[in-house]
C-alpha cells in the first residue's frame, strides 16, 4: 500500500523514463539549454500512458458519469483526453469490464508524457542531472 508521501511505481518509472530520454536528447546537442530539453520532452509521444490502474478508471469512470475530464493543466489534459478517447475506442472494438478496458489503454502510445517542462525541470534536477 502507498503510504503518504511516497511515489507510485507508475510515478518512478515515467521519471526513469524522463531521465533516459533526457540522456538521449543531451547526447544530439540539437538544444542550446537544459529547459529547450524539457520543453522538447513534455511534447514527445511515449511508448505507454504513465498513469496508474486507479487513476486510469477514475479519470475514465468520472468521463463516463459527468462527460467531464478531470481538472487538470495544459499538459496533463491533453494527456487524460488522449486517454478517454483510447478507453472509447478499445470499449467499442473489445469490450469488457472497465478496469480490462483501462489496462489495455494503459499500454498503447500516449502523445505525450503528462508534464510539464518545469516540471521535468525540477524531476530531472532532482535527479542529479545538470
Amino acid at each position: 500500500m502507498k503510504k503518504k508521501g511516497s511515489k507510485s511505481d507508475t510515478q518512478n518509472h515515467r521519471n526513469r523514463a524522463i531521465l533516459k530520454i533526457f540522456q538521449d536528447k543531451k547526447r544530439d546537442c540539437k538544444y542550446e539549454s537544459f529547459f529547450q530539453i524539457c520543453v522538447a520532452i513534455s511534447k514527445m509521444p511515449t511508448h505507454r500512458y504513465y498513469i496508474s490502474e486507479a487513476m486510469g478508471v477514475s479519470i475514465w469512470g468520472r468521463w463516463r458519469k459527468t462527460g467531464e475530464i478531470p481538472a487538470a493543466g495544459k499538459y496533463k489534459g491533453r494527456l487524460y483526453e488522449a486517454f478517454i478517447k483510447e478507453c472509447e475506442r478499445i470499449h467499442k472494438e473489445e469490450g469488457g469490464t472497465p478496469l480490462a478496458v483501462v489496462r489495455a489503454a494503459l499500454e498503447c502510445k500516449a502523445p505525450c508524457m503528462g508534464v510539464s517542462p518545469f516540471r521535468i525541470f525540477v524531476i530531472l534536477k532532482q535527479m542529479g542531472q545538470k
